[in-house]
C-alpha cells in the first residue's frame, strides 16, 4: 500500500505526467474533483477564474462535486512528516493568481479512507466521520498536519497521506 499512487482521473495539464503523490515530482499544485489531475508547477495554470480555466472544462466533467485546487504541503506516514514541502519563496504571485481565497487545509489518502457513519470510503480524511467539504478543511497548517499526524499513527503505515493548502474551490455542476 505504502507506494501505491492513486489513479489519475483528469490528464491535466496536458504537458505533465506528474503525480501529486510521488513525492519526488517537481510541482506542486494539482486539481482535486472526486479525482485527481496531474501536477503543474505553475499555479496559473490551474486558476479556476484563469486563462486556462476553459481547457480545465474540457478534461473535468461537471458534476455534483466541487473542485479544489491544490497545493502540496507535507507527505506524512506512519506518524511521522516524511517530507515537508518548504515554503514558496514569493507568494505573491500566488496570492495574486487566487486573491487570497484560500479555504484552508485539507488532507488526501493514497488509497480510499473508510467513513463509518456513511458505511463508504473516500479519498480525503475528516474531521468528524462526515463527507461534507467542509468536515475535510482544517484552518491552520499545523492542525491539519497533526490531524494527519495521529490518523497515520493508527492505521500503521498502510497510507500514505498529503496534506495540501487549498488556493480555491467551487462547486462543479
Amino acid at each position: 500500500m505504502k507506494n501505491k499512487l492513486p489513479p489519475i482521473s483528469f490528464p491535466f495539464p496536458l504537458d505533465s505526467q506528474k503525480h501529486p503523490f510521488d513525492m519526488n515530482a517537481k510541482g506542486r499544485y494539482f486539481i482535486y474533483a472526486s479525482g485527481f489531475s496531474f501536477l503543474a508547477e505553475n499555479p496559473e495554470h490551474l486558476s479556476l477564474n484563469g486563462p486556462c480555466f476553459h481547457k480545465i472544462k474540457e478534461v473535468i466533467p461537471m458534476g455534483y462535486k466541487t473542485i479544489s485546487v491544490n497545493e502540496r504541503v507535507a507527505f506524512i506516514m506512519d506518524g511521522e512528516i516524511l517530507k515537508e514541502e518548504m515554503e514558496v519563496p514569493d507568494q505573491n504571485e500566488t496570492r495574486e493568481i487566487f486573491k487570497d481565497r484560500s479555504d484552508g487545509y485539507t488532507i488526501y489518502s493514497n488509497t480510499k479512507i473508510y467513513f463509518k457513519k456513511y458505511d463508504a470510503f473516500a479519498d480525503k480524511l475528516s474531521k468528524n466521520d462526515n463527507w461534507g467539504y467542509w468536515d475535510t478543511i482544517w484552518e491552520s497548517k499545523q492542525d491539519a498536519v497533526n490531524h494527519a499526524i495521529t490518523v497515520s499513527e493508527q492505521d500503521r503505515g498502510l497510507n500514505l497521506l498529503l496534506v495540501c493548502r487549498v488556493l480555491d474551490s467551487m462547486n462543479w455542476h
